[in-house]
């Protein structure tokens, strides 16, 4: 239920030469989106200190939700590149969806628990963050923010779980 309409690009920041940003609002409040189920492809990368996360929408073709969250990126860069010629398409390398990892950000399971990584070739739902738009000498890209995630991990055991073992002292040898 988001009104691309209502999407508000704040002032250009300068961050030093050859790199403004230019902050991203929707009805003036931070725009911020859970996710349907995406794949996680790879690892996490770590570039120049900053870990990103890449999220994958190969399944839009099986899941409804996520070819409508396929689609609503797709409405934002068409309302957007209306302003900026120079953006880059979001979709640029095989409906993948690159992310930056806040610091703080929490990781869950399926059943609410705190984990401590995202592994690879799962499922999961993320709370992102459309942060803003970089212009970096010219070119011009989003940026997107991982605040949470939940994570369909395996299942696992994490403690002795066999029923039919009898603990204690076994018997003594027969004399």
């Amino acid at each position: 239920n988001i009104n691309i309409n209502n999407i508000i690009i704040k002032s250009k920041l300068k961050y030093g030469d050859g790199y403004i940003f230019n902050p991203i609002k929707i009805d003036k409040n931070d725009f911020v989106i859970e996710t349907p189920q995406l794949y996680i492809p790879y690892k996490i990368k770590n570039i120049n200190n900053k870990n990103y996360i890449t999220l994958s929408f190969q399944n839009k073709e099986y899941n409804k939700d996520t070819l409508l969250f396929y689609n609503l990126i797709i409405k934002i860069y068409n309302l957007i590149k209306i302003k900026y010629k120079n953006l880059i398409e979001p979709f640029k390398n095989k409906d993948h969806l690159s992310l930056k990892i806040i610091e703080n950000n929490l990781i869950y399971n399926q059943y609410q628990k705190r984990i401590n990584n995202i592994p690879t070739n799962t499922y999961g739902n993320f709370i992102i963050h459309l942060y803003g738009i970089w212009d970096i000498n010219g070119e011009k890209k989003f940026q997107w923010h991982l605040l949470q995630s939940k994570i369909n991990m395996p299942l696992y055991l994490d403690k002795y779980s066999f029923k039919n073992e009898k603990k204690g002292i076994p018997p003594p040898p027969p004399p």
